[in-house]
Parts: C-alpha cells; sequence; structure tokens
C-alpha cells in the first residue's frame, strides 16, 4: 500500500512536522510505500529526504496536515485538524474522512472522529527516574525564565535526549506530551506564539489535554515559580502510563488505518 503524508511545511522542528515525522517512521518500520508531501522546505524536509514526493500521484491514503494540501493524488484522503489559530487548520470540503486531534478541537470543527497525537515512546522513554526536587529543567517555551537550566535548538532534533535529563519540562503542544512520555513533570506555558500568554500551569489534571494540544489553554496568567512548588516525583511514572494507554504511535496508526 502506498500511504501520502502531507504538511504544508517542513522547515524548522514544531507540532506537525514532528507529528509528520512520528507518522512517517512508523509507517516505514510496517513497511509501507511511503511518500512525503510539502510546499514549504526546510530542515524537517531534509531530514525525511528520501521519502519527498513534491509531484505525487497514485497514491492508495493520504494523511493530509493542512488545506494547502488538500490537492493531492489519492483514492482516500483523511484530513487532519490540529488546531485553530492557523488557518491552515481549517477543514476543505471534498475528504473522505476528517481528524480532529483533541475533543475541543472535536467541537470547534465539528468533527466526530477523534485520534490522538502520536509519540514515539521509545525515543520519548525515561533512561533516569526523575529527583525528589527538581535540579534539571527543561524551558522550551518561555525566554528568561531564571530557573531554566536546559535549552533546546529547533535546528537539531535533539529534544528527546534534552527530556530525559530533565526533573521538569516546561512547554506547550506536543511537547507536553513527549515530557509526559519520557515520566517528567510537566507546566504548560508558552509566550512565544504572538497571542500573549497562554497555559495551563502544572498538568496535574489530564482534561486540560482535551485543549492545550489544540490551542486552547485555561489560565491566562500563572506565576512560574507558585507552579514549580507543586512539583511532584510520583506523577513522573504516571504521566507516561497516559501517553502509553493513550498516545502510543502503533495505537494511533492503527486508528488511522483502520478509518
Amino acid at each position: 500500500m502506498r500511504i501520502l503524508v502531507t504538511n504544508n511545511h517542513l522547515g524548522n522542528l514544531g507540532g506537525t512536522e514532528t507529528w509528520v515525522i512520528t507518522v512517517v517512521e512508523e509507517l516505514v518500520r510496517r513497511g509501507f510505500e511511503v511518500g512525503v508531501y510539502t510546499r514549504v522546505k526546510g530542515m524537517v524536509a531534509r531530514m525525511l529526504g528520501d521519502y519527498l514526493d513534491l509531484n505525487p500521484r497514485g497514491y492508495d491514503i493520504a494523511l493530509i496536515n493542512h488545506k494547502t494540501c488538500a490537492n493531492v493524488d489519492a483514492k482516500k484522503k483523511i484530513f487532519t485538524t490540529h488546531g485553530w489559530v492557523s488557518p491552515l487548520e481549517t477543514p476543505p470540503p471534498n475528504m473522505d474522512c476528517y481528524v480532529a486531534v483533541s475533543e475541543n478541537l472535536s467541537k470547534k470543527w465539528y468533527i466526530d472522529t477523534i485520534i490522538k497525537n502520536p509519540i514515539d515512546t521509545e525515543l520519548f522513554k525515561p533512561e533516569t527516574s526523575i529527583r525528589e526536587k527538581p535540579v534539571e529543567i527543561l524551558d522550551v517555551t518561555t525566554t528568561g525564565v531564571p530557573f531554566g537550566t536546559l535549552k533546546p535548538s529547533r535546528e537539531e532534533y535533539n529534544i528527546a535526549s534534552l527530556m530525559k535529563k530533565a526533573d521538569l519540562v516546561v512547554t506547550a503542544g506536543r511537547g507536553v506530551l513527549e515530557a509526559m512520555s519520557t515520566a517528567r513533570n510537566v507546566i504548560v506555558y508558552d509566550v512565544r506564539n504572538g497571542l500573549g500568554l497562554t497555559a495551563d500551569g502544572y498538568l496535574s489534571d489530564f482534561t486540560y489535554l482535551n485543549g492545550n494540544v489544540g490551542g486552547a489553554y485555561h489560565l491566562d496568567e500563572i506565576d512560574l515559580e507558585e507552579e514549580l512548588e507543586k512539583y511532584d516525583p510520583d506523577h513522573g511514572l504516571r504521566n507516561r502510563e497516559y501517553i502509553l494507554e493513550h498516545h502510543a504511535v502503533e495505537k494511533i496508526v492503527d486508528q488511522y488505518l483502520n478509518l
């Protein structure tokens, strides 16, 4: 079977870009013939260079991110919406199936099928237990946080190794799920998107995941120092168990193939 995976842009690392990497690697592992289509090439396109197909034809299934990719040639087209801030996420007409990655997005776009974000739980697997008190903190989504001791680069796919060094991760979107898979504590907090602060604070309530992975947050003002005080080393393994149950890439790809 020939399966095409699309994304409007495959430049620097971001949420839908890492979704594509995760899904493509799982499909290839299963032995499918996989193509990747994008309109904007960059670092992630180079990472997936063996699979790039900029003139896709004759695919059996297309897993489509972004409405700009809706016209690709495939027998069956499955459109996934990942948010509501970007116009790219607006579901286009004439798809065979529509998927939302969270409950809130399902309600927003009137989509019945929810398939959660896929996480490579082998790549994002803990190698050490977190400490009783946070010593190493990975700061992904803030600027100038006084207690951030580790910083990622969007130009290098090393986020998993950094998360494994940390006790707690300050992040948002898919980064929340990746940190949880690595059995880390998480503070959901983001000031990068041009919309001001978006935050849920320290993640202890999993119902918040219904919204924040799609761009909807509960709190608009939090004190990071206060959120840090909520750190609980017992939450690490609980976080990983949740991801194994709901977000493991093997289960997610099965759900797409069964549509």
